[in-house]
């Protein structure tokens, strides 16, 4: 699995700059750049909402990341194989458009 560093902190999934999701999804499938890509479980946190829709609080330090970045060098078979990759982006996102996959390398 793979180490996952957030710096969306905005994020409804987001605690001590990890994501709570037991898995994310990496969007992009026709990505040329990181710019290209985004979180496609990122979720707003709204003013009051303490609870992601997975239920999960607790900070993941590894966790599955599915990947639709075809052209991504990490890219398996849909799955991320880097060790290590960073969600970043606007750090006060409204929408996952504004959010990428920074580690994204083109094949």
């Amino acid at each position: 699995m793979t180490k996952l560093g957030c710096s969306i902190s905005n994020c409804i999934n987001n605690s001590e700059n990890s994501c709570c999701r037991p898995d994310i999804e990496v969007g992009g499938k026709a990505a040329c750049d990181c710019d290209q890509t985004c979180c496609s479980d990122f979720q707003k946190r709204s003013s009051g909402s303490a609870e992601n829709s997975c239920g999960c609080s607790t900070p993941n330090q590894r966790l599955q990341i599915h990947c639709q970045a075809d052209n991504c060098t990490y890219n398996e078979s849909g799955c991320c194989n880097a060790e290590n990759i960073e969600v970043g982006g606007c750090s006060d996102a409204s929408c996952k458009t504004e959010t990428k996959c920074k580690t994204f390398k083109m094949k």
